[in-house]
């Protein structure tokens, strides 16, 4: 059976042809200088709320959801972009400066490329859609960053008159997650509410608003389908992501408009498809609205946002390592390495703890620890539990500032050299190691290792058949692995790993091994049967 290909899309139109996985609500390409506008489309009975119950509707089919509409609908804008894009000049003719050429021809090239007569640069002018959200009187916009952020030029229009734009200017922008607080010079403005997003419910009901594709003001309706999405699993990013998922039919040109719920709030800022061409199958994310505000504050009050910065480099508990670990609830994660100077490190934490709460919240996985570290401001002192050695320990630890990680200073993930060391010692089954030191740094030159590793085992080599080797989504070990620790006591040298190792052989849970792999640290268990 052919497998289907699934694209996730930010949603807004940003003037190219898009195709592969996300797609940025973020509307692009057009032929002309406005979108179509069409007349106001009559509301059609559905559902009714009673405020004295709560959520609960009933579907009575001789009411409509147009007060809700008449309420946020105000507060939504549509929001034109221009990005002034260069394009290679004309190719100049090859044989112009051949005298034979010219002699015939003439001079076809009067000027080098830049010069008066010569071929020039051309600049386009890339046109781009999107929505967004008023959230003061006095003109604050919220809208997503792949809308604006790019852009030269910036308008907006209230309402439907999409003729009466104003000038826009960018107050701040959060690439991380894709959050724009944007001006204009306006006053007494409606203003879209915003909900608690950590009281939204799956099975909620939410409505859409924005501008897909250039068409006018647009709503529609859908129900809450999920919460806590993460779309790194689908494009790979590396973004704060707790999306709202709704079925809410979302296009290209509704980023940055509002999902709300049956009181008029705003509850998400809508921002992806997950579409296999582009449109909308019924799968659509929204960032919760209380990351929303708090972003928003931040970029009003600085520009910018700070977030906190614990410094540990943790592993999800594989199945293995929580058996080896005694540990039946595989919620938490396991601390694999500690940043020098981090506040980490100042709170006492150490490699092979496991976090299973951050300031009173459950800690399941990476991504939660992740969103509640950087949600928390620096400075602000905060209570941990972790477990080490199988018993519950409390922590508290300061967080300091997250600062941006420049490109140098990331890890090498290139492979090791082909040239391995004459001596090598059998430390499990197809997997030969070596002392690290100095010699093996340079015969692993590829790989960047960095200075906090002094010592330890070096994988040398890893027979393709043998069990230790990765396989279908197992880790395993590698050439150019540091094994640092085997069963959570350091090793210095192939020697002592190789004693350690065999000193756990009768354990039917295996060998619980701590390595550095290609910049980043890890735990995984090799069963003894693998020696």
């Amino acid at each position: 059976m052919k497998k289907k290909r699934i694209s996730l899309w930010q949603t807004g139109l940003c003037g190219i042809v898009l195709s592969g996985l996300v797609l940025p609500v973020h509307a692009g390409l057009f032929s002309k200088d406005d979108p179509a506008k069409t007349s106001d489309a009559a509301s059609t009975p559905v559902a009714v709320v009673d405020p004295t119950a709560g959520k609960t509707v009933a579907l009575l089919g001789t009411t409509s959801f147009s007060p809700i509409v008449k309420k946020v609908a105000p507060a939504v804008v549509t929001i034109f972009t221009t990005k002034n894009v260069k394009e290679a000049p004309a190719q100049m003719n090859p044989f112009a400066n051949d005298p034979f050429f010219r002699q015939f021809f003439g001079n076809q090239n009067p000027g080098g490329e830049g010069q008066p007569g010569g071929p020039q640069a051309k600049v386009r002018k890339q046109k781009g859609l999107g929505s967004g959200v008023i959230v003061s009187t006095d003109g604050y916009i919220v809208t997503n960053f792949h809308v604006v952020g790019v852009a030269d030029e910036i308008k907006v229009a209230l309402g439907e008159d999409t003729k009466k734009e104003y000038d826009a200017k960018v107050i701040g922008k959060d690439e991380a997650t894709d959050i724009a607080l944007i001006k204009i010079d306006a006053k007494n403005l409606p203003v879209a509410d915003l909900a608690d997003s950590d009281k939204v419910e799956v099975g909620d009901i939410a409505l859409a608003i924005g501008n897909p594709f250039g068409v006018g003001k647009t709503v529609t309706m859908g129900i809450v389908s999920a919460i806590g999405r993460d779309l790194s699993r689908i494009d790979g990013g590396n973004h704060l992501e707790d999306f709202i998922q709704t079925d809410a039919s979302i296009n290209p040109g509704n980023s940055g408009g509002p999902l709300v719920d049956l009181q008029g709030r705003m509850i998400g800022l809508n921002t992806a498809i997950v579409s296999g061409g582009g449109g909308n199958v019924g799968i659509g994310f929204a960032i919760p609205s209380n990351i929303v505000a708090t972003v928003r504050d931040s970029l009003l009050k600085q520009g910018h946002v700070t977030r906190g910065f614990l410094g540990v480099e943790t592993n999800e508990l594989t199945p293995e390592v929580a058996k080896k670990l005694s540990i039946e609830d595989r919620s938490g994660v396991i601390v694999a390495s500690i940043s020098p100077n981090s506040a980490a490190e100042e709170a006492k934490i150490v490699p092979g703890d496991v976090i299973v709460e951050f300031d009173g919240r459950k800690v399941s996985d990476f991504r939660s620890l992740r969103l509640a570290v950087t949600g928390t401001p620096p400075g602000k002192k905060v209570s941990m539990k972790v477990l080490r050695d199988g018993k519950e320990k409390s922590l508290t630890v300061v967080l300091k500032e997250q600062k941006p990680t420049a490109s140098n200073d990331r890890p090498d993930n290139g492979g090791g050299s082909d040239a391995a060391p004459a001596a090598t010692q059998k430390f499990f089954a197809g997997v030969e190691i070596d002392d690290f030191d100095d010699d093996a740094r340079r015969n692993f030159s590829a790989i960047h290792y960095p200075d906090t590793i002094k010592n330890g085992a070096i994988v040398v080599s890893v027979a393709d058949d043998s069990p230790a080797a990765p396989s279908d989504g197992k880790q395993g070990l590698v050439p150019g692995d540091v094994i640092l620790q085997v069963e959570k006591k350091d090793v210095r040298s192939a020697r002592e790993a190789i004693e350690a190792a065999k000193s756990a052989k009768g354990s039917k849970d295996g060998v619980l091994l701590r390595v550095w792999s290609r910049g980043i640290p890890k735990y995984l268990v090799l069963k003894a049967g693998d020696q």
